[in-house]
């Protein structure tokens, strides 16, 4: 439903239909209160449940979707953008797979034993559109509309269709009656296949009956209308083999078991009697007449958002896969400025195949990162490692693919030079957020600065990039105002009167959740990869030191591994004497990175540089003491003495002083956790983030439209 909010479309509402589920339904229908129309279906029957809603419904289009089913904005629009006529009395669109980037349905002609043939693009559907038609245009189910009058002319959908063809059953009679049928290819759904009561998450079905009584009810029905009963026997014994046909191969590959292929068997034939006999009555069943007109009531306009900014971001490692600063500062911003109704999209690399999935509001197109023919003169043109240049381009592809007209904003990190062929082609702003960079990274990369082919051929491709990026870039979204005084001087640019300072934030925990002052279970912790960029080296001997003098004491390393930590040689090695109090660990899921900040006494990030630093706020909104390196954006973030200390990063006696201290002083400890804490509640929590960000693009986006 969340989806829905963002449909481009000024005045529509929404009728709901239980039809009935054990989904939680109605709970989540409760939340959007008197802005939708809740309705209950007693039977699993969808053609009856299509029925009650178009009852319910008082507006003169009914346009349908499934529960599986997510619009594009322009859905609607271009629906109804078709109905320039009243002889068009349906109108559907283009269906996505459960990937979002091919097709599942396209236009199509039925014959009347209701298979379809695809229609290719120029072929004008509405020339099979008259009475008695061989071929007709049928709409996908999930992706259709309707004038609401002629569903009643024509008594609505048969709900001897429980389920399969019955959107088909609705066409084919619309069409008899004199309608016109159309498609818009520009009217995209995404289907997304949810398991049911007829087929698992794999989309296996779980019965044949329905479907089968479906196809034989509809065969019977409506193709004695040109073909003979010969005829008709002919194709109804062709259905029974190909599906016994399925039915083992099911079983053969291992999708059902043998005494499943023996309930699917024996359905087959008892399905397609029951659809004959149905047929034979030569009645349609339907609860939708014209008494039931009045049970439309008033027009109960939707809840949706209001405009708001449209904004896509470009970040191609991006939660759950990955949850490092960057993907992390994302899916935070993303997440909320969905939540403040903002239209959010997020272009990142797929893991396994390219896909495009709503989640928790925010559309996220997962692609694969390869070259585009399109775009080879621009890339021809610009020295960049291949594998960067082919991210910015198919990143680039992915924003054509969401149309320029959908977005007010684009916004890419200087990290890896990401939004580098959006800022030469895009038609709309893109704003480049400011990260640690390669250049101010490449100091304390020894791994970088100790094989020269990959400096020159690799890294120094990136930096020259970088500062195309600076000098390109109409707006920045800087983190700290040390960033920007560090590019400025290491780039020779002028960025400070285009860039915006926006400040990271992290969600908040629950306020239970923020002290612990048993030392007994607790520890000191370290959160990073494990590089002398992150004072890795410095932390550890500090560690070392401080677990010679204090028997109690205990360390939690935890991070990503590097190819840094090879240089760092003999002084990583830990006595074996202090194995079990300087634990070195990997990378933590979300969670446990969490129960690692709430557990620890005393949080360490001696960097020697940091663009921002959000592991300190991380450590901050569970009030511990910090203790961050003197220089970059952590010296921002934390007020020396206040709530938190500076320390030299190279320094190791000096972290080592301070570690002990606090762990040996408690009062000292919660003092400046305290300070520490509404520190973060002031400046770093995730809606004061988001809402400046909101403010930033926005602005930029007015301004350019001045």
């Amino acid at each position: 439903m969340e989806n829905l909010r963002h449909l481009n479309y000024k005045l529509f509402e929404v009728v709901v239909v239980n039809g009935p589920s054990t989904d939680e339904t109605e709970i989540v229908c409760r939340k959007f209160g008197d802005s939708l129309k809740y309705c209950r279906c007693p039977d699993v029957n969808l053609s009856m449940s299509r029925n009650i809603g178009i009852a319910a419904a008082a507006g003169e289009i009914c346009a349908f979707i499934d529960d599986d089913s997510l619009t594009h904005p322009d859905w609607l629009s271009n629906i109804v953008s078709e109905y320039t006529s009243e002889k068009i009395w349906a109108v559907g669109g283009y269906t996505m797979d459960h990937t979002g980037m091919s097709y599942q349905a396209t236009a199509v002609v039925c014959d009347r034993f209701g298979k379809d043939y695809p229609v290719y693009s120029g072929v004008d559907t509405e020339s099979f559109c008259f009475p008695g038609s061989p071929l007709y245009p049928s709409l996908l189910g999930t992706n259709s509309s309707f004038r609401k009058n002629k569903l009643f002319k024509i008594g609505g959908f048969d709900e001897n269709f429980a389920y399969f063809l019955d959107e088909t059953d609705v066409c084919l009679r619309l069409v008899d009656a004199g309608g016109i049928i159309k498609y818009n290819p520009k009217a995209i759904i995404f289907h997304r296949y949810a398991a049911s009561h007829l087929r698992n998450h794999e989309n296996i079905p779980k019965s044949r009956y329905q479907p089968l009584k479906s196809q034989s009810y509809f065969m019977h029905r409506h193709a004695a209308v040109i073909y003979t009963n010969e005829q008709i026997s002919i194709k109804t014994s062709e259905l029974s083999d190909a599906t016994k046909n399925a039915n083992h191969w099911l079983c053969e590959n291992n999708r059902i078991n043998t005494q499943t292929l023996k309930i699917f068997n024996s359905e087959v034939d008892s399905a397609l009697k029951e659809g004959f006999d149905l047929a034979n009555k030569q009645q349609q069943s339907s609860h939708l007449n014209n008494k039931n007109t009045e049970q439309s009531g008033n027009f109960t306009s939707f809840n949706k958002f209001k405009k708001s900014l449209r904004i896509a971001f470009i970040c191609r490692n991006y939660p759950p896969t990955d949850t490092a600063g960057i993907a992390r500062w994302t899916h935070t911003l993303c997440n909320g400025m969905a939540h403040e109704g903002c239209q959010v999209y997020v272009i990142c690399q797929a893991v396994d195949h390219p896909c495009v999935d709503f989640v928790n509001g925010v559309w996220e197109y997962r692609i694969q990162c390869e070259s585009q023919g399109h775009l080879s003169e621009l890339c021809s043109m610009i020295d960049l490692p291949s594998q960067n240049l082919n991210w910015s381009a198919s990143a680039y592809a992915a924003l054509e693919q969401i149309g320029f007209d959908n977005l007010d904003v684009i916004s890419a990190p200087i990290w890896e030079i990401e939004g580098l062929i959006s800022q030469l082609a895009s038609p709309i702003p893109v704003v480049t957020s400011l990260h640690t960079t390669y250049q101010l990274a490449r100091p304390y990369k020894p791994d970088w600065i100790n094989r020269p082919f990959y400096n020159y051929g690799h890294v120094q491709k990136i930096c020259d990039a970088e500062k195309t990026m600076f000098e390109l870039s109409k707006c920045l979204l800087a983190n700290s105002n040390s960033i920007i005084a560090d590019i400025e001087y290491e780039y020779k640019v002028s960025i400070n009167e285009k860039s915006i300072l926006v400040p990271h934030g992290v969600d908040d925990v629950s306020i239970s959740e923020t002290v612990n002052n048993d030392k007994l279970t607790s520890y000191v912790l370290f959160v990073g990869r494990k590089e002398t960029r992150k004072g890795y080296d410095t932390a550890l001997k500090a560690a070392m030191i401080c677990a010679h003098s204090n028997s109690s004491i205990r360390f939690r390393f935890v991070g990503s591994a590097c190819d840094d930590v090879i240089s760092l040689g003999a002084q990583s090695n830990i006595p074996a004497s202090l194995d079990d109090r300087i634990s070195i660990e990997g990378y933590l899921s979300e969670d446990e990175l969490n129960d690692a900040y709430r557990e620890c006494s005393v949080f360490m990030a001696p960097s020697r540089y940091e663009s921002f630093g959000l592991v300190a706020v991380e450590a901050m909104r569970y009030s511990k003491a910090v203790i961050v390196g003197k220089s970059g954006g952590l010296a921002e973030v934390i007020e020396n003495g206040v709530d938190g200390y500076h320390v030299d990063p190279d320094d190791s006696e000096e972290l080592a002083k301070i570690i002990l201290d606090l762990w040996e002083c408690d009062d000292l400890r919660n003092k400046l956790g305290i300070a520490a804490r509404k520190s973060y509640e002031n400046k770093y929590t995730t809606d004061i983030m988001v809402k400046n960000a909101i403010n930033a693009y926005s602005n930029l986006v007015k301004k350019q439209l001045s």
